[in-house]
């Protein structure tokens, strides 16, 4: 940490702890928001701005490097205040523009597994089962099968370019050969270099696996080499030629069928053990339904995206390049989508009824403000969505088995879903179950056209609304952040001399949350700061939004702060849009239980006064249920409801602004029940 100094002008009577939320606001954006909201006509406001340099570890590395804190030296009146931002913006990898929005996906979708992991972290045989198996199956999509895929993408453009210089170059074994070859040495590569610069656990796990299957690869043109050359030297049989490059091709889809096929098997016994776990009495039920579905979605992305982009890759190639046998190794590639498209599709309709159903709850809402009675439906997720989803999940892959298993079988058969489909549906050539599951074939070869025929509309759609999605991704994001976790290393230990981690983390093999730690420490290093350079025993304030919140309050309930009362006079807490009741308490209660439970005792015996403000149509935060917060400890707390805004610029609600200024003044007049509902 950097060395402290004596402040040069007299002692403070208020430190001011700004503590920002959702999105990537830059440096010092959030205190100035802030620094404007205590100013008005009626009480001029000074201020001094300065910059604060602190150290702190590198994540991964034992580095030091520094970080900035934006400070605001202010005067209102007779008062003199010190702001501070504890800013964390740059540590939630959260980053503005399309790219930034892509990138923000992908750490999304490889991050649920670790949400799903700690939902399910409760004392019970099937939830642990439910826990292993959740993050098995996100292990697997996101590790070999997405590796697989990108080797075959790696084949498809090596075929397709060598047949721009070289027609039926796929049927040459030596060539083949050498390409292959090739391939290995440019995923080798890029494995390489994406290691280098993911920070994400499982991305950095996806470029292990492309290592590995390239590695498998090269396996296999040893196995071309010594034993398929000798045995089939430049033989075509009916037309499939076996040693050349589309034999790579094929084993590489025959494996990534095989994973596809032991995915399904994993989500249907995880329905199994989420179904033993919810009715075991006494059971969490909401972390047990995200811990169930979140790898399900997750499975669900993976399993439409994919096939439909390989579909589309097909016809397009198809029209620029002949290849002979090219449709027929897509059509064994591609997994039964007809079967997800008809299960995203009752999804979808299940999500925009409820859409409709919530903004129109909202427009009476704005039409008969002084009578809106509790809060906006629940968005993040809801029971009827969950019920929809969970329905889905379940039929889909019971049918998308079943239609695997029955073409293992010969019930239908691969020219079922070709051009000579007429012919084969004749009641010559089928009878019994073959003419029935021809039919089914069929239904599923026409849902193929129909997917793909939806990717220009869905991604134009998707870019359309991708602007007002973007504080969803940013929440969400906000939430992989906070249970990312990785396995704890003894260099851990010498992060920090100050807050060490517990030696029961060594000794149990618990978890590291390495992005949250390290959050929690830039705040604790701020007070520290304070701590130390003030001479006084200034009020402490501390005033957050949205995930700043939860962090806030997760800092203020350390243990290892248990200075904070003797170096502080009095510390409050003011948070907005807090989602630490409507999203944490409920989908973590084990994380984050009641706050009258001794977890809690620090926190309670610190506080003097906590006041939560929150909007009845915010998605995210909405009033803490503080129980016997307040009778166990001489807390005083609060809820205040501003209106219908949503979940965004609290900083800038004169309503909530009102709240601000009297609360950090201490101008706070009786409670006025129109606006304050007393917790």
């Amino acid at each position: 940490m950097s060395t402290n100094k004596p402040l040069d002008r007299a002692p403070p009577d208020h430190l001011v702890l700004v503590v920002h939320g959702v999105g990537d606001p830059e440096p010092g954006e959030t205190l100035s928001l802030f620094a404007r909201s205590v100013a008005c006509h009626y009480q001029p406001l000074t201020e001094r701005q300065e910059v604060l340099w602190l150290d702190e570890h590198c994540e991964d590395h034992l580095d030091i490097k520094t970080y900035a804190t934006h400070i605001r030296h202010v005067d209102f009146g007779r008062r003199r205040a010190i702001m501070a931002e504890a800013y964390w913006g740059d540590l939630s990898q959260v980053r503005r523009g399309v790219l930034g929005a892509l990138t923000g996906l992908v750490e999304l979708i490889f991050g649920l597994r670790y949400i799903a992991f700690v939902a399910a972290s409760q004392a019970d045989w099937a939830a642990r089962a439910l826990q292993r198996m959740g993050y098995l199956v996100s292990a697997i999509v996101h590790g070999p099968v997405l590796a697989i895929n990108f080797i075959l993408v790696l084949l498809m453009l090596t075929l397709a370019g060598t047949e721009f210089l070289w027609d039926e170059s796929f049927r040459s074994s030596w060539w083949g050969t050498l390409l292959a070859c090739g391939v290995c040495a440019t995923a080798i590569a890029a494995s390489s270099i994406g290691r280098q610069l993911s920070r994400n656990l499982g991305v950095r796990e996806f470029w292990n696996w492309v290592n590995l299957t390239a590695c498998f690869v090269a396996g296999l043109v040893l196995v071309k080499l010594f034993v398929m050359d000798p045995l089939y030297p430049q033989v075509v049989d009916g037309g499939a030629v076996r040693p050349g490059l589309l034999w790579f091709c094929r084993v590489l889809v025959i494996l990534l069928g095989s994973f596809w096929l032991l995915e399904m098997t994993l989500l249907v016994g995880m329905a199994a053990c989420w179904f033993f776990a919810c009715a075991r009495p006494g059971a969490h039920r909401a972390p047990l339904h995200a811990s169930f579905l979140l790898p399900a979605v997750s499975l669900g992305f993976w399993g439409f995206a994919l096939p439909m982009l390989w579909l589309t890759a097909a016809n397009g190639l198809r029209r620029a390049v002949a290849l002979p046998h090219f449709q027929e190794l897509f059509d064994e590639a591609v997994p039964m989508l007809g079967v997800q498209l008809l299960m995203m599709l009752i999804i979808g309709a299940a999500t925009a009824i409820f859409a409709i159903y919530y903004l129109n709850w909202r427009m009476r809402a704005l039409q008969h403000k002084d009578r809106v009675r509790g809060t906006a439906p629940r968005l993040i997720v809801n029971h009827w969505l969950q019920g929809t989803m969970a329905v889905c999940t379940v039929l889909g892959v019971t049918l998308a088995a079943s239609i695997e298993l029955a073409q293992s079988f010969g019930w239908i058969r691969s020219s079922l879903a070709r051009a000579e489909l007429s012919v084969a549906l004749s009641p010559d050539v089928l009878s019994g179950w073959d003419y029935i599951w021809g039919y089914v074939s069929w239904a599923v070869y026409e849902s193929h056209k129909y997917a793909v025929a939806m990717l220009a509309p869905f991604g134009f759609f998707l870019f359309m609304v991708a602007p007002h999605l973007r504080p969803l991704l940013d929440i969400a994001l906000d939430v992989v952040n906070h249970f990312y976790f990785r396995p704890t290393r003894v260099e851990d230990a010498l992060l920090s001399t100050e807050f060490d981690i517990a030696e029961t983390t060594f000794e149990s093999g618990t978890l590291f949350f390495a992005r949250r730690d390290a959050i929690h420490r830039r705040m604790k290093r701020i007070l520290m700061y304070y701590r130390d350079a003030l001479p006084n025993r200034p009020t402490l304030t501390v005033i957050s939004h949205s995930q700043g919140t939860v962090i806030s309050v997760d800092v203020l309930n350390d243990p290892e702060l248990s200075w904070l009362n003797s170096k502080f006079s009095e510390v409050q807490l003011v948070t907005m849009g807090s989602p630490v009741t409507h999203l944490y308490q409920h989908y973590f209660p084990h994380q984050y239980p009641p706050l009258h439970d001794k977890f809690w005792e620090p926190l309670r015996s610190r506080l003097s006064h906590w006041v939560n403000i929150y909007r009845l149509d915010d998605y995210v935060g909405t009033a803490i249920d503080f129980g016997n917060f307040e009778n166990d400890s001489s807390c005083e707390t609060s809820n205040y409801a501003v209106g219908l805004r949503g979940h965004l610029n609290y900083w800038t609600d004169i309503r909530v602004l009102d709240i601000l200024r009297r609360e950090l003044l201490d101008e706070r007049p009786a409670a006025d029940n129109s606006v304050r509902r007393a917790a």
